[in-house]
Order: C-alpha cells, then sequence, then structure tokens
C-alpha cells in the first residue's frame, strides 16, 4: 500500500505555497495572496488577517473538492501520495471522501 494523506487545513496551506502546485493549479493562485503574513498590529487588523487566512484555506479545500477526477489524479502527483482523503459536509452530515 502507498502513501495516505489526508487534506488537512496544513496541508493545504502547504499546497497554497508550493510553486509546482500554483503552476499545475493556477486558481489556487487566488487563494495563496491571502496566506503571507504581516506584522502585528493594533485595532483588530491581525484578527482579520487570520479570518483571511482561514477563509483562503476552506475556499481552497472547496475548490479541491470540486475537481474533476483527473485533476484530483495530478493532484496526488503534486503531493506525492497515492490516497487523498478528506471530509466533507453534506445533509446527512461529515462524509469521509477517498480519492
Amino acid at each position: 500500500m502507498g502513501r495516505s494523506l489526508v487534506l488537512s487545513d496544513d496541508v493545504i496551506r502547504s499546497l497554497l505555497l508550493n510553486d509546482k502546485a500554483i503552476k499545475e493549479f493556477p486558481f489556487l493562485a487566488t487563494y495563496k495572496k491571502h496566506l503571507t503574513t504581516r506584522k502585528r498590529s493594533c485595532c483588530g487588523k491581525r484578527r482579520s488577517q487570520v479570518m483571511n487566512q482561514r477563509q483562503a484555506v476552506a475556499n481552497a479545500r472547496s475548490s479541491i473538492t470540486c475537481m474533476s477526477p483527473e485533476a484530483k489524479k495530478r493532484l496526488k502527483t503534486v503531493l506525492g501520495a497515492d490516497e487523498i482523503t478528506y471530509f466533507c459536509r453534506t445533509k446527512e452530515g461529515v462524509q469521509k471522501v477517498t480519492i
């Protein structure tokens, strides 16, 4: 059996910062700009930056789960995994999906 990978927030963050992944999946570049860290500031700007990062990861996860089967195969190649598991919410609850 090969390498299995869970599509966690950390995996998505590293994927968004990976130039090879951005080249293979250009739509990820739109989420990458929200992951840059800024200097700590006052007046709640840091809190909004963290929220933007969380939203970027959530949006990237949503886009990844909606990719075509061929694109998901390419994603497995980019991540170096034989199997990718992620969780998505449905009307019935949380569903585990393995590709």
